[in-house]
């Protein structure tokens, strides 16, 4: 299941992704983007205008995006900047590395984008994470994503996106789907501190960590987990501090452990949250809800329950969760 899932990812197109991911957040003419003088970008007429136009951007700035604009992009300058994307407006990483990279120091803001086919960094082959990294975006600096979807990207650590140690990223209503790691976190790697308001990772796929995987402070709320394919922890793998505030881990499949959840260490505090219809199949014992793995969960108001083979393992491992 997982070699299919990555299959797909290799094959995905700006097309395909739109279409699988199904609506894509967008914004009519007229949005309110809070610059009074927002600079267009008519990617329509020139799908390489956008680089030049972030790198001409002074502090403030908003960039109003129209159509498919080709990249890779790279957000390297100091300076605060948001760009808004019109109606189906898509950041398209041409399958030359991380389709968005902020830098360190940069606070950018994109809402209402599609950002498709990044192939992620390459690292140098003695880094402590294997490259390619980020295969959508790859996350430095500040980063608030809003109303938008990451789809169709992949590499070998965060496919849809990587947010590094000391990063800060925040997803506000966004979707990041259909996307692969061939080691970790096939929707997202986190090392930094993270905060999903309102947002979806489904579809994803990875070796560990199908939907999220988790090295750093993570918070979800309000969000979906859900039909994302690992070997471990197809939905979330955690080894660090992972909160669940009125959040879903639904129908994830692991072909080893961790349906639903799987940790290495850490926390994981779930709040009014579910985690449900999961399964891993690794047989018994291998926690098709939650695999925990010497870390500590604690449920608040919170139920494991209908996953396969057994809601939460080893036995007793999670007080509050039977069977």
């Amino acid at each position: 299941m997982l070699e299919q899932a990555r299959r797909w990812a290799t094959a995905a197109t700006v097309a395909g992704a739109v279409g699988l991911v199904g609506a894509i957040p967008a914004t009519a003419a007229g949005t309110d983007t809070g610059d009074d003088h927002p600079t267009p970008v008519n990617c329509f007429q020139n799908p390489l205008a956008l680089q030049p136009a972030i790198d001409g951007a002074a502090t403030g700035d908003t960039l109003l995006v129209n159509g498919t604009c080709v990249g890779p992009f790279t957000f390297s300058v100091d300076k605060n900047l948001t760009v808004t994307g019109q109606k189906y407006a898509t950041l398209n990483g041409n399958r030359a590395g991380s389709t968005v990279t902020v830098e360190p120091g940069v606070r950018l803001q994109l809402s209402h984008l599609t950002v498709v086919n990044g192939t992620g960094t390459v690292t140098e082959p003695a880094a402590a994470i294997p490259g390619p990294l980020g295969g959508g975006i790859l996350n430095r600096g500040t980063l608030t994503l809003t109303k938008s979807t990451v789809a169709g990207n992949q590499a070998n650590n965060g496919g849809g996106i990587l947010n590094e140690a000391g990063a800060t990223l925040n997803l506000i209503r966004s979707v990041v789907a259909h996307n692969t790691a061939t080691d970790s976190g096939g929707g997202i790697l986190n090392q930094g501190t993270l905060s999903l308001s309102e947002s979806t990772l489904n579809d994803n796929s990875a070796a560990n960590g199908g939907g999220l995987a988790n090295f750093g402070s993570a918070t979800l709320s309000r969000s979906k987990v859900r039909d994302n394919w690992a070997d471990n922890g197809a939905g979330i793998s955690n080894a660090d501090a992972l909160t669940l505030n009125h959040a879903t881990v639904t129908r994830n499949t692991a072909s080893e452990q961790g349906g639903g959840i799987r940790t290495d260490g850490g926390t994981v505090n779930l709040t009014e949250s579910e985690v449900r219809r999961n399964t891993a199949n690794g047989g018994t014992g291998s926690g098709g809800g939650i695999r925990n793995n010497g870390g500590t969960v604690t449920l608040d108001s919170s139920t494991v329950r209908d996953n396969h083979p057994d809601n939460c393992a080893p036995p007793g491992s999670v007080t509050g969760c039977t069977g």
